[in-house]
């Protein structure tokens, strides 16, 4: 049997007429910032293409790891590859200016 990724909603939800994002942290139109998509009227439609909210669909993203591993370790398992990017290539910046900074101290 085949491993599959981990996947999961992110809180977004997309237009499929007009690919249009509803995004909880930014809210829209009478919808203040932080607004769940679950506690929208069904009456909502999309600000581009005037489609209705049953035309929205989560938006999904896929976890770098198997599914069945993400219970282990300190929680990194849970990251999306880009957030352990950040991550590496954050700390290697961190690491390169300290060591390079060590020339000028006395």
């Amino acid at each position: 049997e085949a491993e599959v990724f981990m996947t999961r909603e992110t809180g977004r939800y997309e237009c499929q007429n007009c690919g249009y994002e509803y995004n909880p942290l930014f809210g829209e139109g009478n919808y203040g910032p932080g607004t769940q998509w679950k506690d929208i009227d069904d009456s909502f439609k999309c600000p581009q293409c005037q489609a209705p909210k049953d035309d929205f669909q989560p938006v999904i993203e896929e976890v770098a790891g198997f599914a069945e591993n993400q219970d282990y370790g300190v929680g990194f398992n849970t990251w999306t590859s880009g957030q352990k990017g950040i991550v590496i290539w954050g700390a290697l910046g961190i690491a390169a200016f300290v060591l390079l900074s060590a020339y000028s101290w006395e």
